[in-house]
C-alpha cells in the first residue's frame, strides 16, 4: 500500500479539478467504456447538515459528462446497489457512504471497475458519524498518514 499524507490527497483533487477545468477546450475524452457519476444522498444529507451545499462539488463533474458521449451518466443509489458495468465511477466527495453503498462500490471495484473520487470518501456512515479510514484505505488501496 502507498502511504499518502493528508496534505498531498488535497493536492492531487485539486490538482485533478484545475486538470478538468483544463481539458474544457481540448478534443473529446476517449474512454473504454462507461463513465458513472454518483450522487451519495447519504453524503447530500451529511453535507446539508453542515450548512455545505453538495451540489457545488458534483456539479462540476456533472458538466464534464456529456464530453464522454452516450457510456457517460449519472446514475441513482438504485441503479449502483443494482450493479454497474465495469467502467469508471465518479465518486465526488463522497464523505459519507451506507453500508449498502460501501458493498456496491467495493463489488465494482473487484468486479474491473475503476474509481475515481476526491476527498475522504467514506469516511462517515449514513447518520454523518465518524467511521474511519478503512473504507479509504481498502476500497481505493492507499495509506494516510497524518489525519
Amino acid at each position: 500500500m502507498m502511504h499518502l499524507p493528508k496534505q498531498f490527497l488535497f493536492f492531487c483533487a485539486a490538482l485533478l479539478c484545475v486538470a478538468l477545468n483544463a481539458a474544457n477546450v481540448g478534443a473529446k475524452p476517449v474512454v473504454g467504456g462507461p463513465v458513472y457519476l454518483y450522487v451519495s444522498p447519504a453524503t447530500e444529507q451529511y453535507m446539508a447538515s453542515q450548512q455545505q451545499y453538495y451540489a457545488m462539488v458534483y456539479k462540476r463533474w456533472r458538466q464534464q459528462l456529456p464530453r464522454y458521449g452516450e457510456q457517460a451518466r449519472e446514475v441513482t443509489r438504485e441503479q449502483l446497489l443494482a450493479g454497474l458495468t465495469p467502467g469508471v465511477l465518479i465518486l465526488p466527495a463522497a464523505i459519507a457512504l451506507d453500508s449498502e453503498e460501501r458493498v456496491s462500490i467495493g463489488k465494482f471495484a473487484a468486479g474491473g471497475g475503476s474509481l475515481l473520487g476526491s476527498g475522504e470518501i467514506g469516511t462517515r456512515d449514513a447518520l454523518g458519524e465518524y467511521v474511519g479510514l478503512d473504507f479509504l484505505h481498502t476500497t481505493f488501496r492507499v495509506q494516510t498518514e497524518g489525519f
